[in-house]
């Protein structure tokens, strides 16, 4: 991303020098074309950036924290959940890696039905492992 607004950046900075003729005046074309890549350049860049993002998250390539913290919420609240349903049941306190377990569980659940990259399952992961950790330490 970066690199594409150092481009445009550059290629802003550098139009007036083709609006200029050889002996240094312009003409009403090039001082109109001027202006239009600026406005161009300083709607265009934006828009396309915006879209280039919503087409990596649409693919999966990208996922923002909030969508991280949402499924890491919903996996953690479905271990915990099975937890205290098992202890309903009867059943003795369930151990930390059975909780653990039910949390990775559902998190490649959650994160194949939003369709995530494999390296953001990765992530989800490591989180969930993190949160089960901290939870577990209080």
């Amino acid at each position: 991303m970066k690199k594409i607004s150092l481009v445009a950046f550059l290629f802003v900075l550098f139009i007036p020098a083709l609006a200029f003729a050889a002996d240094g005046q312009q003409a009403v074309w090039q001082v109109i074309l001027q202006h239009l890549m600026e406005i161009v350049v300083a709607l265009g860049v934006p828009v396309l950036l915006i879209l280039l993002k919503t087409y990596l998250k649409k693919k999966g390539i990208e996922a923002d924290m909030g969508t991280l913290n949402e499924l890491l919420s919903k996996a953690v609240g479905f271990a915990e959940q099975m937890g205290k349903k098992a202890l309903k049941d009867g059943a003795e306190q369930t151990d930390n890696a059975q909780k653990l377990d039910w949390a990775l569980s559902k998190g490649r659940e959650l994160a194949e039905a939003n369709k995530l990259d494999q390296w953001v399952v990765d992530k989800l992961e490591s989180l969930i492992e993190a949160k089960l950790g901290e939870q577990n330490g209080k």
